[in-house]
């Protein structure tokens, strides 16, 4: 599952919830800005206790130290791109084939990725 956003979480435990009364055997999530208000915390860690995800992964975007701390949360470090998007900002050059995921997700299905590697790749071109 992905979402961009993820506030107080409760949309997204419907989600899982729903997935898993339909056969679904095990449930990433990706969240862009996990902000994790209000009591989302504690709703997760009763999700996770009753086996509706395995993981929630989210970026480094938004700062959460309790969030870090969890078993089933994965931080993705994204302050490579962050960088990126800046410098070519300033340079008013295009940062579209920055974003273009198929590329990121080709070459992370072309490599084993062991379990504990968590910074995302950055795909950067030569002729950049």
């Amino acid at each position: 599952m992905a979402d961009d956003i993820l506030g107080t979480g409760g949309t997204l435990i419907k989600g899982m919830r729903l997935l898993k009364e339909n056969g679904a055997r095990r449930i990433i999530c990706s969240i862009s800005l996990p902000l994790f208000s209000g009591d989302a915390l504690s709703h997760f860690d009763e999700a996770y206790r009753e086996g509706l995800f395995y993981r929630i992964i989210g970026t480094n975007a938004v700062y959460q130290e309790e969030v870090i701390k969890r078993e089933w949360y994965v931080n993705v470090n994204i302050s490579r791109l962050f960088a990126h998007v800046i410098s070519r900002l300033h340079q008013n050059q295009s940062v579209s084939s920055l974003l273009d995921n198929a590329a990121i997700i080709n070459r992370l299905l072309s490599q084993k990725v062991s379990e504990s590697q968590h910074e995302l790749p950055f795909v950067h071109n030569e002729n950049e």
